[in-house]
């Protein structure tokens, strides 16, 4: 749970300071953003498997 929450804040601070940039960067940002906060949840979730067969 920690860990996806500082993800997420760390994700909305990044929108929020690219969004007074630039829509368009803000637009990009946002999207990368996404796949990388559901890229880390899918490798998060693999770790915690792994511990448990271990």
């Amino acid at each position: 749970m920690a860990i996806k929450i500082t993800v997420r804040s760390y994700c909305l601070r990044f929108f929020l300071v690219l969004a007074f940039n630039s829509k368009v960067i803000y637009a990009r940002t946002f999207f990368f953003c996404l796949i990388d906060c559901v890229f880390q949840s899918c490798i998060n979730s693999r770790k915690k498997k792994n511990n448990i067969k271990k």
